[in-house]
């Protein structure tokens, strides 16, 4: 682990409430999605891929809206272009 930082403090512990711990409880979803029929679960494997088509599209056209974005900055600002 890597050391704590002298100026930020440790927060303090907090207690638990004793019912199911985060680990038991990702186990227990884990093991339920699994139990499920495909047919219930393929609509959220559908929206999962609907979705990852989507962010793939965002980062497709991330670069071009960038230089769009500096571009008209450069222009309200009326900077040159040109360094020299």
């Amino acid at each position: 682990a890597a050391p704590r930082s002298a100026k930020k403090p440790r927060r303090p512990h907090r207690r638990t409430h004793g019912r199911i711990g985060f680990t038991q409880l990702a186990k227990l979803v884990g093991r339920r999605w699994k139990s499920l029929p495909s047919e219930c679960t393929q609509r959220y494997h559908d929206l999962a891929q609907k979705d990852m088509e989507r962010y793939r599209n965002a980062m497709m056209e991330a670069p071009e809206k960038i230089e769009a974005e500096m571009a008209s900055r450069n222009e309200e600002e009326g900077e040159d272009t040109d360094c020299g």
